[in-house]
């Protein structure tokens, strides 16, 4: 007869795992099924940069795909993205750049390339520094509840 392995009690760095992925991918912004708010532009005066692991996310990036992207294809220099959206400060500040490539698209939501139609990070496992350490005001309150 075998014996069960003891159960496994959650240490604080992996409750807050859990419950950041729970807030970013079901509850972002404190808003029931939302997710990857903070992967949009939207109405909000938000850039997701800057990116400063440009070359390590190129490299994993091309690495996954299997195929050479180039820097203009995934991110944004300040010449380009300062007319994207010459009314939102982020946009005009160059302290915010490289940011991430956003789709232009016609409702206005201005996704990151890698945010997929369900709302979910199509390179998640790779991807860049400040995508892995970003928290919104409403997920740094949830944490602070722990």
């Amino acid at each position: 007869m075998s014996e069960k392995p003891a159960a496994h009690s959650p240490n604080q760095t992996e409750i807050a795992d859990l419950v950041t992925h729970y807030t970013c991918t079901r509850n972002c912004y404190g808003r029931k099924g939302n997710a990857g708010a903070c992967c949009t532009v939207a109405d909000r005066d938000f850039i997701i940069g800057p990116i400063v692991d440009t070359k390590e996310f190129l490299k994993r990036l091309n690495e996954r795909d299997g195929r050479k992207r180039t820097y203009a294809e995934v991110f944004i220099e300040f010449s380009e993205g300062s007319k994207l959206f010459p009314d939102k400060s982020t946009w005009q500040n160059r302290d915010y750049y490289p940011a991430l490539r956003v789709e232009m698209d016609a409702e206005a939501v201005h996704p990151c390339r890698f945010l997929s139609e369900a709302r979910e990070c199509t390179v998640y496992a790779i991807r860049p520094g400040i995508c892995r350490t970003y928290q919104c005001d409403h997920l740094k309150a949830t944490l602070n509840n722990l």
